[in-house]
């Protein structure tokens, strides 16, 4: 293993490869460095590594060793880290030019510009994401993506509890809000080696950032400047169009504005999108409907789905802004759709924006979130039998066909093969037992016993996007779905003809 100094010269070595730093800073940035680990010296180093994470793990362990690092934990490290990085990045002003003056040569490189800046500055974290599980399973709706994603670190007794304090403090205000930009990461995740771009969508600020634990090819998140709730509506909408417009290479999504069949973050109004076709956009169109300048594609897949073309982006949005209206209110107690209880809403809309070739795409999930006594978890939800597999809510990235599997599975799977075989299961896996015993009986020995396993585990996802669609796929739901198409088409037409 080389020495603190050899990491240190290769730490340098490395920014300046990355284009972080230039020769110029390599002894203010060194400088920096030291300070940051109370060293008053320097000797050069003996043997220098171009092993991003062999570097990190020397400054880590010496950390550790001198008292810098106090606490146990991923996240802690990961702050340590942060905090050494950012002596290589430059202020947010200046990566914002540096981004807009790729995007003079195309919306491509200013993308290509800023992932890998990202990656560079281990804010996405690339080495835990080559560690993540992944396989496909063959469904009558295509094939359908299962992942368990291990890049975001499981939490200890110390990091839970600095978390639970840190909940009472109101700066920021949310692990979204653009204060985080270069933030420290005690008592909350690690900001200090992110930065994020501005820009004007629907002439409203945005940000736009990529995710650190990514679920898929340059997985971003654009997020409003204010902090406000998330609330769908015509001018969410319009800002996906307008990046879109920006970034045609990119598709651009949101998960619903309400508890339960929403993203785990509703107190920020954001979106996903990123450089990645999922099973849902491939999927067969069965029905098509053409009302004006926009063309309406039924989509088979196990959660009620339709897509929207035109290459009027006025004409897609008065046609979506009507359809979201009607959904809104729309009610059929015989499918147990009941649009609001009192004064609280149940329906609500996923949206997936694509623009190709000037025509423009805008895919709509419907979803209820409403519950009852059978049902106090959610009618259109995961059944209790499936959420051994996946407790979590279904948002956007697992309605688009990659299921987000919790890291769990990946040691579990060991002790389903266990039991599946014959032998006793552990502890930790007995809330699989109902689940194990159903397809323990068409289980030959012959077939290989993780394979098996995950080819039930994607039946299960695919069951429950099935558990969480509206209309069920019934005679009566395809009859109700075809109706509200039709209604919503009829209503736009009649309104372009007034105007």
């Amino acid at each position: 293993m080389i020495d603190i100094y050899s990491a240190i010269d290769s730490l340098i070595e490395y920014s300046k490869a990355n284009k972080l730093i230039d020769q110029r800073d390599e002894v203010y940035s060194r400088n920096q460095v030291l300070e940051m680990l109370n060293i008053n010296e320097y000797k050069i180093g003996e043997k220098l590594t171009d092993d991003f994470e062999e570097i990190k793990s020397i400054l880590v362990d010496y950390a550790k060793k001198n008292g810098i690092i106090k606490q146990n934990g991923t996240s802690f490290e990961d702050n340590f880290i942060a905090r050494i990085m950012n002596v290589f990045l430059k202020f947010p002003s200046q990566i914002e030019d540096e981004f807009y003056g790729a995007y003079s040569d195309s919306p491509k490189a200013a993308t290509d510009f800023f992932y890998n800046f990202s990656k560079a500055t281990d804010y996405i974290k690339t080495a835990r994401l080559s560690n993540n599980v992944k396989w496909g399973y063959k469904s009558e709706y295509g094939d359908i993506v299962l992942t368990i994603n291990l890049a975001k670190p499981e939490k200890t007794p110390e990091e839970i509890l600095l978390a639970k304090q840190n909940k009472a403090k109101k700066y920021p205000k949310c692990v979204l809000c653009r204060e985080t930009e270069g933030l420290s990461g005690v008592n909350r995740a690690p900001r200090q080696n992110h930065r994020i771009i501005g820009m004007e969508l629907d002439d409203r600020l945005h940000y736009f950032q990529y995710s650190p634990y990514s679920y898929f090819n340059e997985h971003c998140i654009v997020l409003t400047a204010e902090h406000s709730d998330m609330n769908l509506d015509v001018n969410s909408l319009k800002a996906l169009l307008a990046f879109v417009d920006k970034f045609e290479h990119y598709f651009i999504s949101s998960n619903t504005d309400l508890p339960l069949v929403g993203g785990s973050i509703l107190s920020h109004e954001h979106y996903q999108g990123g450089n990645y076709v999922f099973p849902l956009d491939k999927a067969e169109v069965i029905d098509e409907f053409s009302f004006g300048e926009v063309r309406v594609e039924k989509l088979k897949w196990p959660m009620a789905s339709v897509r929207m073309k035109s290459k009027s982006k006025k004409s897609i949005i008065s046609f979506v802004e009507i359809l979201m209206s009607n959904w809104r209110a729309y009610n059929n107690p015989e499918l147990e759709i009941i649009s609001n209880t009192g004064k609280e809403r149940h329906n609500s809309l996923n949206f997936v924006v694509r623009k190709n070739e000037g025509e423009y795409s805008v895919i709509v999930v419907f979803r209820n979130n409403r519950c009852n006594e059978e049902n106090p978890k959610g009618i259109f939800a995961t059944r209790d039998e499936y959420r051994s597999i996946k407790n979590e809510n279904i948002g956007i990235i697992e309605v688009l066909g990659l299921a987000i599997l919790p890291g769990r599975i990946r040691d579990e799977i060991q002790d389903m093969k266990h039991y599946i075989c014959g032998g006793e299961l552990s502890e930790r896996s007995l809330k699989h037992k109902e689940f194990l015993d159903r397809i323990k009986v068409n289980y030959e020995s012959s077939n290989d016993p993780i394979e098996y396993i995950k080819e039930k585990i994607g039946e299960v996802y695919v069951n429950i996007l099935s558990n969480c669609s509206v209309f069920n796929g019934s005679d009566k739901a395809i009859k109700a779905l075809d109706e509200l198409i039709i209604n919503v088409g009829n209503e736009y037409e009649k309104s372009n003809t007034k105007k």
